[in-house]
């Protein structure tokens, strides 16, 4: 059974991602169903940020890729990585932290939207996309990747080289806390 590592998606293989991102999250009690209007307004809003990156970097893969694992054809891995991003979701949350990596005059990529579907955990999967991800990274000479991950997740991350420089008790990211973890190109071990 051939797994295969798609650097662009289509419209659906994108909705597909955002399928297995929200069980994940509802997995993990970062979500619940929607359960009255507001929740729906929240998840539809989610669905629309989403389906926007995937169209901007299908557009222009300079500024990043959706990455998506498929078998069978079903999503079951997905991740994204923005080069250089203007803006993040996290900008609000570690201002400090990312202004200093932006004067530091380093590219950098931010790693978001990681999942891996539940029947293919523990198979590998999210190491063979950290080090497909990886190798792309440093043939286009970025210095340092950053993401953002709940702190119970963190030790996973660790043990491919990420550092945890920051801590927040309140994130505007799924409202669970966040931990900030940065890699440098030299420090990667895949």
């Amino acid at each position: 059974m051939q797994m295969v590592i798609q650097e662009r998606v289509s419209y659906l293989e994108g909705v597909m991602a955002f399928i297995l991102l929200m069980t994940n999250y509802r997995r993990k009690g970062y979500v619940s169903s929607p359960r009255s209007w507001k929740s729906l307004c929240t998840l539809c809003s989610r669905f629309r940020d989403f389906m926007q990156r995937v169209h901007r970097l299908n557009q222009d893969p300079l500024q990043g890729q959706v990455v998506v694992v498929k078998k069978h054809g079903l999503v079951i891995g997905t991740v994204c990585v923005e080069c250089n991003p203007p803006r993040t979701p996290i900008d609000d949350i570690f201002p400090d932290e990312l202004a200093s990596l932006c004067n530091s005059n380093q590219s950098f990529v931010y790693l978001s939207s990681f999942a891996v579907g539940s029947s293919y955990r523990c198979t590998r999967l999210a190491l063979r996309m950290l080090r497909h991800i990886w190798s792309s990274v440093k043939e286009k000479g970025f210095d340092v990747g950053i993401c953002v991950v709940h702190p119970d997740h963190a030790s996973f991350y660790k043990r491919f080289g990420f550092t945890e420089i920051a801590v927040s008790n309140i994130s505007g990211l799924n409202q669970a806390p966040a931990a900030l973890l940065v890699i440098k190109r030299h420090d990667v071990r895949l």
